[in-house]
């Protein structure tokens, strides 16, 4: 199978050739594992609207609903995944078959978390997708995390112990006087604070670490 001007297959032989393609490493850089994605992506939108979208037309895309575009990707996932698994040899071990169809699942949670984020699986032309622009979709909408004193103390102490363990590896007493005081007048330094009133308890006990964090030989 020539995977170089393949956009999508959509037929089960057709998915577990590829598979094999894949599997058993023939397909080095002609593009097996974003076939396979496009495969996915076009197998949605034909459950979805009856064709695959080869190019966006100049009207309005057509809207879907997430429940609706979930539904048919988990329809088209379940099918395609079941013909990755006929590419694979007979008694192969657990391990060696997840890892040789890690490709597979890799590529549908791509499109699953995206769907599930609002992405609609008809508002993009198959050659344009792939699992970048998925990401970068997923990247933009998910939902960030509130900052935190708790979590920022933990990654701060974190890099205390890595200043720890710089100025134990320094044999000279000079040296690690010197580091220890930069980490400590960068602390120092910051004189940037929110309009509420911090908590100065947490900065303090960081500074007190890094000060404290190696005595001189």
């Amino acid at each position: 199978m020539n995977l170089d001007s393949i956009v999508f297959v959509s037929t089960a032989a057709d998915i577990t050739k590829l598979a094999h393609e894949i599997i058993t490493a023939q397909d080095i850089e002609t593009g097996g594992r974003a076939t396979y994605l496009r495969s996915l992506l076009a197998g949605v939108q034909i459950e979805i609207a009856g064709k695959p979208i080869l190019r966006l037309g100049r009207g309005a895309v057509k809207q879907v609903t997430t429940d609706t575009a979930l539904a048919a990707f988990e329809k088209v996932q379940a099918q395609y995944y079941e013909a990755v698994l006929a590419a694979l040899p007979a008694r192969m071990e657990a391990p060696e078959r997840n890892a040789r169809t890690n490709f597979a699942r890799t590529a549908a949670s791509s499109l699953r978390r995206a769907i599930s984020l609002g992405w609609n699986p008809l508002g993009i032309a198959l050659a344009d997708v792939s699992k970048v622009s998925l990401r970068r979709f997923i990247d933009e909408r998910r939902a960030r995390p509130a900052p935190s004193v708790r979590r920022a103390t933990t990654t701060v102490m974190r890099l205390v112990e890595r200043i720890k363990a710089i100025a134990h590896a320094l044999s000279d007493d000079a040296e690690v006087t010197a580091l220890l005081a930069q980490a400590a007048e960068a602390i120092d330094a910051d004189e940037e604070r929110p309009e509420k009133p911090p908590d100065r308890r947490e900065p303090q006990r960081i500074r007190r670490a890094v000060l404290t964090s190696h005595a001189p030989h």
